[in-house]
């Protein structure tokens, strides 16, 4: 288990497991004086099987750095002891309340979003709380899936009222309607979708989606070398909030799978 926290700069930095290679990236806004508000954690689940779990902390309420390790922590320990046959949609569900209700028990107003991404074989399905991400793009960057912002903006995207780059321009897109830390909070569970050798997946917090369509998002993605591709991405979000006057944690995790022996 890997539990990314309270860091100022991280990355890129890869890591390999027997079916999977993956980089995280992870920033503290620049001239913020709180701590990085995203956290970020890995669960080996198999040779096989694997689970990414990503967490923004609401900047505008209290504790949200310990909101997001807290989510992440809990989902990552309440899964990590559990035989492997076990951990279905079912059990990732039950640790999300189990992190849901430890945040409303001990942090009072806090809040965060969250994406957690399980692997089984060459299939990955999310599930996602507010405006963390998920993203599948292929070789060439063709943006396979993208989930959906829990938000009023978001599902203005998603309907096609806005375009992705008038919703990144949109004065209210900053809001979220769906949050950890709240008895209202609801997870959208994902279909499973079928990864091939070269796609890439992204999870990231909204300090990458707010400020890159996900056409550019995917076009960086697919580089041969995923460290470069961090390291463009990071480079290309932060040259737009320097642009807007604009500052934000800014945490992602790109993942590929490992050819198979025989592949």
């Amino acid at each position: 288990m890997r539990l990314f926290y309270d860091i100022d700069r991280l990355g890129p930095e890869r890591f390999d497991s027997d079916r999977f290679q993956f980089v995280v990236y992870t920033e503290r806004a620049d001239e913020k004086v709180r701590p990085n508000e995203d956290c970020a954690g890995w669960l080996n689940l198999g040779p096989d099987r694997s689970l990414f779990v990503l967490s923004d902390g609401l900047g505008g309420r209290p504790n949200a750095d310990i909101a997001s390790r807290t989510a992440v922590e809990t989902i990552l320990n309440s899964l990590q002891h559990k035989p492997a046959e076990d951990r279905i949609a079912g059990d990732i569900i039950a640790a999300i309340d189990e992190a849901n209700e430890a945040l409303m028990a001990h942090y009072t107003r806090c809040g965060a979003t969250l994406a957690v991404a399980s692997f089984s074989g060459t299939t990955v399905r999310p599930y996602l709380i507010g405006d963390s991400s998920f993203m599948l793009v292929g070789k060439r960057g063709l943006v396979k899936y993208r989930s959906t912002a829990h938000s009023p903006v978001g599902h203005l995207v998603a309907a096609g009222a806005l375009t992705a780059r008038q919703g990144i321009k949109h004065t209210q897109n900053h809001l979220v309607e769906n949050v950890l830390g709240d008895s209202r909070f609801y997870v959208e569970v994902g279909s499973a979708l079928e990864v091939a050798n070269h796609d890439t997946m992204i999870m990231c917090s909204d300090g990458l989606t707010d400020h890159l369509t996900p056409d550019k998002i995917g076009e960086i993605a697919c580089r041969d070398r995923l460290e470069d591709s961090a390291l463009e991405l990071a480079n290309a979000s932060k040259k737009r909030m320097q642009a807007r006057q604009s500052a934000d944690d800014l945490t992602f995790i790109l993942i590929r799978l490992q050819p198979a022996i025989g592949d």
